[in-house]
């Protein structure tokens, strides 16, 4: 055996860990630059996985025969390492070539279903079939180099290589999921990466000591001390076939484990980037630990094969037991004090660490246990194939292909034919009972411990009657899912999870994988219905349309509500999504019996790259929240620009914008769309809907043909649904141009394909931020000074006559205070606080119906609270509520009556306080206003709202260096707040204090950078030094 430095091991498992990191930052990157060709289905996704599993298995077999003859087997894995990144770089290049080939094969085509996959399997075994080949031979080669003439030590070396090997994998998911992709995009990370293994490969040649591989009758010189070690054991090589045997269908089982557990911990960690590297991880973790576990055991073995069989019944049990723990632990565990912290906590406003802590607590619960077993069974039927003396190498590569045979098998049928069949729970059942019975049928021909035999046929028994009551028959909840809510359609399919469900109100609502993308009411129905109206208005001469996406069927059932549309194809990645739109047949107008609907079950993304069909109408409508981060890929540049290739030159593409996610991300997701579009506009609905609409010519609203399509009755009622029953107030949603859109987005990256960078940066912001504030302060930005509309009507607008243009004019003119009463309900929460810009906008167009719906709105919800209080109701909040309507409505003393009334009924009510003294100052009682504010400090002496208003009263009632004195004595007291240190600007500039006015005023927007009133007060200001 060649003689080792002492530094030598450890410094191989150090080389081993990096060189199993980047093996899986790889996995991850391949995947997604042959999605870009290949598409994110299922089945694609499957695709490149097989054939990169595939390859790993091939790479094994080969190198594991041939390491047995080499005299320099760390040579040869240096070599392999440094050949791994050389191969990865070469990939990029040649994968761009082999793209073009594929895609001269497949673009306008209608190829059949076999001829598509077989094409696929071929790409992807073109790109990925060498480096995974030359992966696949690290492990067999390491083997032997590390076991070398003895055998006997086979089981804690492989233990020891497969965990340290293991753990290094788990670090690459981490590292590419949270750091790598992000920093340095695909290509970036590609490089990273190979220049990684060249110094492992460099390391191993440099530093690692050489020695010949040992040939067969060194072998069998050395045979005798591991005879003596290991007789009376049991062991029996002809039972060595059973081992590959068990082998693969743990590989099978594991693999299948993995994609049922990924999809059910969906519906708990949700679906980002993070989430799924942590999955992924946490999975890892355990197999690495059970692998140095075994090391820890494996001299106490004393029946190995009994052990093998025992292991694979323990794993089927681990398996199963994860069916209570995602059906029933999550949801009523209130005995695990610390999951339900994690579980109440992650939803609330707690820091990005602990909502991470939290994904991984509950991944681990539920993989911990099974996943252990798996890692300790590997090391042991390696050692029983070595022991079999068939050539070391040999044996573990074969070992090792048969493991990730397995996988392949599990890939492929568990997200494929097994969850069509039993469906996540009782696939998961499924698989348990294959452990369970290989375990049962190794024990058998084992012949050992005759009183074990029984185990598993119990067992089995066990899991087929009680397995399937643990299960929830409706599957998990969807994230706006109550127990009681009728089930109508639930299918767990490869794609997603579909579940549509009644509500006790009566709305029907539709999820995938938990998050909610479809209902028969609400919001949801109205932005799906502005979707499909829009841009058919906007665009010349309307044929063809394609709507990405179908749901619950909204957008596309109002195509077919325009004659002129002559084709109206839909792309939809879940084909169970297709089935559940049946049950919205009355609100998507029977939209899939019309002759000109083509459905399309496809990545839309991929549709648009492979067809040849050009559109006039482009309409996206791809979820962006915390349920759909992985949607992010449709709002990148690649995906927009396949967009405008498909669109015509007359042609509108719509897409919509959540107003909720966090400023700078809804600015990356404009700047994209700008990026690629010559010409863009904002268009914004209430109550929070902003489309883009992106077209190859400048925008013109034809008012004549916004009037026409109102003449057909079906398009007027279903626009009537979102308070749109007149066309000037559809033109009158216009908010901005091309200039001002690219003013709004800013400079900055946009989102890639190779630098997918909302992916990454999306879900650590909608972590960090409270969803209203960010919904005010993106109305702020983007309502705040409106563009004339009229500016983009089109000339000719004959057809109509003098009234129907002052209508387009009016609803023009009222629409700026109509977004500022828009803005006020979203910065303080109270719809009454719109009511007077809804009052001022109404005054100049009366027959907007956006308008009149709002201020009817106030004044129904004012009757609700009037009449609740009327009945005995003894809330301070109704109260308060009431007393904003009061203030709101200019009924300054009726105000100050029910905030009295609420703080009486709760003293510590401090907004009922500051708005007390503003009803007493706008009431012209200010003194009575000050003393108010004056009891109010005392109460809560570091309120800054108090202090703020009190400084604001006392400096209005003529004493402004009092004011100031109270200001500076706050923030020497206490920590500092914008709206202190705003009044405190505007206290100095009064008295001439412009320095001192300004430092205030920078340090407000320092702390708030989107404060308008500290900027204003910026702007306002003499120069440097004046007093």
């Amino acid at each position: 055996m060649p003689d080792r430095k002492p530094i030598a091991l450890p410094l191989l498992y150090a080389l081993v860990f990096a060189s199993g990191m980047a093996g899986l930052v790889y996995q991850v990157v391949w995947v997604r630059m042959l999605s870009d060709a290949l598409g994110v289905t299922v089945l694609a996704v499957v695709t490149v996985l097989g054939v990169f599993m595939g390859g790993l298995a091939l790479g094994s077999v080969v190198f594991g025969r041939l390491v047995d003859r080499m005299k320099n087997p760390i040579g040869a894995y240096a070599w392999l390492e440094i050949g791994i990144g050389i191969s990865a770089v070469l990939l990029l290049p040649f994968l761009a070539l082999l793209t073009g080939v594929f895609d001269s094969l497949v673009t306008g085509h209608d190829i059949p279903f076999g001829v598509r996959i077989t094409l696929r399997i071929l790409y992807s075994m073109a790109a990925l079939l060498l480096p995974t080949f030359l992966m696949g031979g690290t492990f067999p080669v390491l083997s032997r180099y590390l076991i070398g003439r003895d055998p006997s030590r086979a089981g804690r070396v492989l233990g020891h290589l497969y965990g340290v090997n293991t753990f290094g994998a788990m670090a690459g998911a981490l590292i590419a999921g949270f750091v790598l992709i992000e920093q340095f995009g695909i290509r970036g990370t590609v490089f990273v990466t190979a220049a990684l293994n060249g110094l492992v490969g460099v390391l191993a040649l440099v530093l690692l000591p050489r020695g010949r591989s040992v040939d067969s009758g060194d072998d069998e010189a050395a045979s005798g001390p591991t005879r003596a070690r290991h007789r009376g054991d049991g062991f029996d090589p002809r039972l060595v076939p059973l081992v590959f045997i068990a082998t693969l269908l743990a590989g099978f089982t594991s693999l299948g484990y993995e994609v049922f557990w990924s999809k059910a911990l969906v519906f708990f960690v949700g679906n980002s980037t993070y989430s799924v590297s942590i999955t992924l991880a946490s999975f890892l973790f355990g197999i690495a630990f059970g692998s140095v576990l075994y090391t820890w055991i494996e001299s106490r073995i004393g029946r190995p094969f009994q052990w093998l069989g025992l292991l694979q019944i323990a794993m089927g049990i681990g398996g199963a037991l994860t069916v209570p723990v995602l059906c029933h632990l999550f949801y009523d565990a209130d005995w695990l004090p610390l999951y339900v912290y994690f579980e109440v906590a992650g939803f609330k406003d707690i820091s990005w660490t602990s909502n991470l802590l939290r994904i991984a607590f509950t991944c681990l619960l539920v993989m911990i246990v099974p996943t252990t077993i798996m890692g300790m069974a590997f090391p042991l039927a390696t050692t029983l194939v070595v022991r079999a003396r068939r050539g070391i190498g040999r044996s573990v590569g074969l070992l090792y292909a048969a493991s990730t045979f397995g996988s392949i098998l599990g890939t492929v049928f568990a997200g494929t034919l097994v969850i069509r069949m039993f469906g996540i729970q009782n696939g998961i059942l499924a698989l348990s009972v294959i452990n369970v019975l290989v375990g049962g049928f190794v024990l058998l021909r084992a012949r050992g411990r005759r009183r074990l035999l029984w185990v598993a046929p119990a067992i089995v028994l066990l899991l087929v009657t009680v397995g399937p009551r643990l299960t929830l028959p409706n599957g998990f909840l969807s994230e706006s899912e109550g127990r009681s809510d009728e089930i109508l359609y639930y299918e767990e399919g490869m794609a997603g999870i579909v579940k549509v469900y009644k509500k006790l109100n009566g709305t029907k609502m539709m999820s995938v994988d938990g998050g909610v993308i479809g209902a028969s009411s609400g919001d949801l129905v109205q932005k799906q219905t502005i979707l499909a109206h829009l841009p058919v208005l906007l665009a010349k001469n309307p044929k063809n349309a394609l709507a990405v996406g179908l749901g619950s069927g909204i957008t596309l059932g109002s195509l077919t509500l325009h004659d002129e549309l002559e084709r109206i194809d839909c792309v939809e990645i879940v084909p169970e999504v297709v089935e559940g739109s049946d049950l919205f047949l009355n609100e998507n107008n029977r939209a899939l019996s019309d002759p000109r609907v083509r459905i399309l079950v496809d990545d839309g993304v991929n549709y648009l790259r492979t067809t040849d069909v050009t559109y006039d109408v482009i309409s996206s409508d791809a979820k962006l929240n915390h349920a759909f981060v992985g949607n992010a890929a449709v709002y990148s540049e690649k995906y927009y620009q396949r967009c405008a290739d498909r669109l015509t030159e007359g042609g509108i593409m719509c897409q919509w914008i959540p107003l909720l996610i966090p400023t700078e991300e809804w600015k990356s997701v404009a700047r994209t769309f700008a990026s690629v579009f010559p010409h863009v506009s904002l268009w914004f609905f209430e109550p929070k809907h902003a489309i883009l609409v992106g077209s190859h010519e400048p925008l013109t609203i034809d008012r004549a043909r916004f009037s026409r399509v109102f003449e057909n009755p079906a398009i007027a009622r279903d626009l009537a649904t979102s308070n749109l029953s007149d066309p000037a107030s559809i033109a009158a949603s216009y908010v901005a141009g091309d200039d001002r859109v690219r003013a709004f987005a800013g400079e900055g990256p946009v989102n890639t394909f190779d630098r997918p960078l909302l992916e990454f940066r999306l879900p650590r912001a909608l972590s960090a931020g409270s969803a209203p504030i960010v919904e005010a302060e993106n109305l702020a930005l983007v309502l705040q000074e409106p563009e004339d509309v009229r500016l983009v009507f089109a000339g000719e607008a004959s057809p109509l006559d003098s009234a129907g243009l002052d209508r387009f004019d009016r609803s023009a003119r009222a629409t700026p205070a109509f977004f500022q009463g828009l803005i006020a309900v979203a910065r303080t929460g109270q719809l009454v606080a719109g009511l007077p810009h809804f009052q001022e906008a109404f005054r100049i167009a009366p027959d907007d119906t956006r308008i009149a719906s709002y201020i009817a709105r106030v004044d129904e919800e004012e009757e609700a609270l009037a009449a609740r209080l009327a009945t005995g109701g003894n809330d301070p909040k109704q109260r308060f509520r009431l007393g904003i309507h009061h203030y709101q409505r200019g009924e300054f003393g009726s105000a100050a009556r029910e905030f009295r009334a609420a703080i009486a009924l709760d003293s510590a009510f401090m907004d009922a306080w500051v708005n007390l003294g503003a009803a007493l100052q706008s009431g012209g009682k200010g003194a009575e206003a000050g003393e108010t504010l004056r009891n109010a400090s005392l109460r809560a002496p570091g309120d800054p709202r108090v202090l703020a208003n009190l400084a604001a009263v006392v400096r209005a009632n003529g004493d402004a260096e009092q004011a100031r004195a109270l200001l500076l004595a706050y923030r020497e007291k206490y920590e500092e707040k914008p709206n202190v240190l705003v009044q405190l600007a505007i206290t100095n500039r009064e008295l001439g204090l412009y320095d001192e006015a300004r430092e205030a005023a920078e340090a407000a927007r320092a702390l708030d950078p989107g404060n308008r009133r500290a900027a204003e007060i910026l702007q306002s200001l003499p120069g440097q030094g004046q007093r």
